[in-house]
């Protein structure tokens, strides 16, 4: 069945024909029929108001035009698909609108026969649901990262460390697991307030992510902690490398109620082994960073090295 879409107020007719097309145009999903080959035979009020093009633009024109050009080929499959008989129910994908945003939405697809039972055109409704995809995605990401840093939390951090043992144990390098911890930060909190302090952890993290590489892993792990996943470190020598670049980095002086605060860092290395568990390289450098933070202690009480 095939209809125009209606340019003149909706008056319901006595024909199921009339009724129908009343139905289709007043509905607020988009209701598109098409050619098996993508060519618009309808577009209703509701088609016209999700996507900006009326049904004058679009009657007679290629569907092609509310789909992304990297989805051409999805498109050309659905077209084939539902052309050989198959029914497509609550499909997700993505169109454009024609000021170019992009819209996530559910597409229900269903061919139309013939008289003889040949699809002959395709019925499409499609529903926003960018909305609802936006929620999703917020709260996916709110669960695997650190509100105050928007870092990966824990739960992502162990996954990053799972995939690049992975990807080192297929490429024969390397990778280190830092733990940092910032010096006297309870002190710096206590004294300027837990407002200063959140801005302290904010600034570490940034001046964290700049200090090493974009596959790097920054995580926040919890309170002044944080844990740093490097790819390709093959030997202690980079690795050092690496942790006197970031404790560099953390030590510039941040800008606090107009004067400068330094911040400085203690930070425990470990290289990952194929097999490792993440859980047990976190600890492991955790404890290293533990160690080097009593060893700085035991320096500045006794910078002679009397061992007095």
């Amino acid at each position: 069945m095939e209809w125009a879409p209606l340019s003149t107020p909706i008056v319901v007719g006595d024909t199921p024909v009339q009724l129908l097309a009343a139905i289709v145009e007043s509905s607020d999903d988009a209701i598109v029929a098409t050619t098996l080959d993508g060519t618009v035979l309808s577009w209703n009020r509701g088609a016209e108001e999700l996507y900006g093009y009326s049904a004058g633009e679009m009657v007679g024109q290629k569907i092609a035009a509310v789909v992304p050009p990297d989805r051409a080929d999805e498109l050309a499959e659905i077209l084939a698909r539902v052309g050989a008989g198959e029914h497509m129910h609550h499909y997700e994908t993505v169109r454009r609108h024609k000021d170019g945003r992009v819209l996530d939405v559910s597409v229900t697809i269903s061919p139309i026969p013939d008289t003889a039972g040949e699809t002959v055109s395709v019925s499409t409704i499609e529903r926003d649901i960018t909305p609802q995809k936006r929620t999703q995605q917020l709260l996916a990401h709110r669960a695997l990262h650190d509100a105050l840093t928007n870092l990966p939390n824990r739960v992502l951090l162990r996954d990053r460390i799972e995939s690049a043992l992975a990807r080192a144990q297929r490429d024969g390098s390397g990778v280190a697991v830092l733990f940092l911890d910032l010096d006297g930060f309870k002190v710096l909190n206590d004294t300027h307030g837990h407002a200063a302090g959140d801005e302290i952890l904010r600034v570490v993290a940034g001046r964290l992510r700049g200090a090493v590489r974009a596959d790097d892993t920054v995580a926040r792990f919890g309170g002044d902690e944080f844990v740093i996943v490097c790819h390709d470190v093959v030997n202690e020598q980079r690795a050092g490398t690496i942790a006197h670049r970031i404790a560099a980095a953390v030590a510039a002086p941040v800008a606090l109620h107009g004067r400068d605060v330094v911040v400085n860092a203690s930070i425990g290395v470990v290289l990952g082994r194929p097999g490792a568990a993440p859980d047990v390289l976190v600890h492991d450098a955790d404890t290293a960073m533990y160690d080097a933070k009593h060893s700085s202690r035991a320096s500045a009480e006794d910078p002679g090295g009397t061992g007095r």
